[in-house]
């Protein structure tokens, strides 16, 4: 299986989002489908959660609203990007190859 190199969501002035001031509506993400990552910056940058999905909008709020996910946010904010895939293709997405760093 080859492995696809998404092209990773940013904020329009090309930083990426912040979990937890993200409008997902305003982001138009509801009923895409895609994946999308979370991490956090700070002192010892780390992945927090990556998941895929058939609705972004919904799946991203739950993170959003997920205590397991939100108490990294002490340790530098939490930021979020996503690419939209065809169902078919999410598990071919290669979240390593072209992701945003934590760092």
């Amino acid at each position: 299986m080859k492995l696809i190199d998404p092209k990773w969501v940013r904020y329009p002035k090309g930083t990426f989002y912040q979990l937890l001031q993200l409008d997902t509506d305003e982001a138009s993400l509801n009923g895409v489908g895609g994946v999308y990552l979370v991490w956090h910056r700070g002192i010892k940058p780390a992945w927090v959660y990556a998941g895929e999905s058939l609705n972004l909008a919904r799946a991203i709020n739950d993170v959003a609203d997920n205590e397991d996910v939100t108490q990294y946010e002490v340790n530098g904010n939490l930021y979020v990007s996503w690419s939209p895939a065809m169902e078919e293709y999410r598990r071919q997405i290669g979240i390593a190859a072209n992701s945003p760093t934590p760092a």
